[in-house]
């Protein structure tokens, strides 16, 4: 009986803590408006993040806007056992993996004394270990 009450107890704690519970929980049963104020919320520090992973703003700004996609597509799958912003940024963290690992396989150009050919990347990377 304890353990049921310290779990309800600990459940309420983190419903209290997460200040955009109220928007998910809306979002979830269809008011799509509190998806602007979720991206308002955000937008800018989830950017941040995935640029230091990327490295790059084009991309950084596509996989921020595509992590809120996701979001929204994938709202009924969240649950508040962690805060919304914690799933947020771990769509993020997979669509950067994602992102660098397809990378690795593309094409890209090696200046070499002063000429350009075009080799695997990733056969690039393990010459230069």
């Amino acid at each position: 009986m304890r353990a049921f009450q310290a779990d309800a107890c600990l459940s309420s704690l983190r419903k209290e803590e997460d200040s955009d519970l109220a928007l998910v929980l809306a979002l979830q049963h269809g008011e799509d408006r509190t998806l602007n104020e979720l991206m308002d919320r955000h937008r800018e520090g989830l950017f941040r993040f995935v640029l230091r992973h990327v490295r790059n703003e084009t991309d950084a700004l596509e996989l921020t806007m595509e992590t809120f996609v996701r979001a929204y597509f994938n709202v009924g799958k969240f649950r508040p056992r962690a805060k919304f912003v914690t799933w947020l940024y771990q769509i993020a963290l997979n669509l950067c993996r994602d992102h660098l690992r397809s990378r690795a396989y593309q094409y890209w150009a090696v200046s070499s004394n002063g000429t350009k050919t075009y080799a695997k990347r990733s056969a690039a990377l393990h010459q230069r270990r």
